[in-house]
């Protein structure tokens, strides 16, 4: 997860681990996600959780008046020197989203994982 200083603040990058299964074997990618999305992968409310250790989830023009073409990105701001919330997001936005076999596609109540080895 990538991190820049703001003032007194951290940043990180929110892009999320996604399976291909488009690519034999079955490979990961990070791409651009939304909130249901993060949601989705880490099967879980990340918002609130990344609240929880002191992160706050939103978009680069939401927590940081970006205007760039890189304003709808999602990231966390949280207080420097806190190691949990960089943790929290690497977990929730890489670790979960591979270990439940989530793709990208809609969420239909149950994880994708045709690509796992039996």
């Amino acid at each position: 997860m990538p991190l820049a200083s703001i003032q007194d603040e951290a940043l990180g990058s929110l892009s999320q681990a996604r399976v291909d299964l488009d690519v034999v074997p079955p490979w990961s990618n990070l791409k651009k996600a939304t909130f249901a999305q993060l949601d989705d992968g880490a099967g879980t409310d990340v918002d609130v959780l990344l609240s929880e250790v002191d992160g706050e989830l939103g978009t680069r023009e939401d927590l940081l008046n970006d205007d760039s073409r890189r304003r709808g990105y999602l990231c966390c701001l949280f207080p420097q020197g806190q190691s949990l919330p960089p943790v929290a997001s690497y977990v929730l936005t890489r670790l979960l989203p591979l270990a439940n076999g989530y793709s990208g596609c809609a969420y239909s109540g149950e994880r994708d994982r045709s690509f796992r080895r039996s």
